[in-house]
């Protein structure tokens, strides 16, 4: 019983764990004559008649055990379930550093869309970095992409003195300027030689 005191005591001055609550008087909560009616701690069974004193059976001292047990596992689980938590919320954060260094490494133009990523994560809380990558990024990218294209095949439109790529017709620059994307794209394939 001493550790069990010193236990509660050290737990209790630490913050850790709650002062033991009393049972409201007069409630026996279903124990027998030999269980304490506000805490349910087992009592001595044995009274010795040479002078009043009172002793513990073996049955009863076992009793005496499982109830401190149990005291102590109560009031020990609160801390474990938080030192539970702490290690897979520090798990959590290792996990994702890691991940973050992956995607900087390996995704392109993660880093340039590190920030919107971030606040498309706080807004979207089901998303993964790879889902808010996929949202954020991807589409943007995609657009570069064709910005780049566009422009490379006006600049080379020009370059051809304003021919039309496609026809034999000469063409103005401010004709092709008009011209949708696809357009552009397909003439240039044509005048490459690789489409119909």
């Amino acid at each position: 019983m001493g550790a069990y005191n010193y236990f509660t005591d050290l737990l209790t001055r630490g913050g850790y764990i709650r002062p033991p609550q009393q049972q409201p008087q007069g409630r026996s909560n279903g124990h027998d004559r030999f269980s304490d009616p506000n805490t349910g701690r087992p009592l001595p069974d044995i009274e010795v008649q040479e002078n009043g004193a009172r002793l513990y059976s073996a049955d009863q001292a076992g009793r005496l055990v499982d109830w401190a047990m149990n005291r102590m596992e109560e009031r020990v689980r609160p801390i474990e379930e938080r030192i539970g938590s702490q290690q897979v919320q520090t798990q959590a954060r290792e996990d994702a550093r890691r991940q973050i260094a992956e995607a900087s490494r390996t995704w392109p133009h993660f880093e340039e869309f590190a920030e919107d990523i971030y606040k498309e994560i706080s807004r979207d809380r089901r998303l993964s970095l790879e889902g808010a990558y996929r949202r954020v990024a991807i589409p943007r990218i995609k657009q570069k992409e064709r910005e780049a294209m566009s422009t490379e095949m006006r600049t080379r439109a020009q370059a051809s003195g304003g021919q039309n790529p496609g026809s034999s017709v000469p063409g103005s620059t401010e004709e092709t300027r008009k011209l949708p994307l696809r357009d552009l794209f397909r003439r240039e394939m044509r005048r490459r030689g690789m489409g119909s």
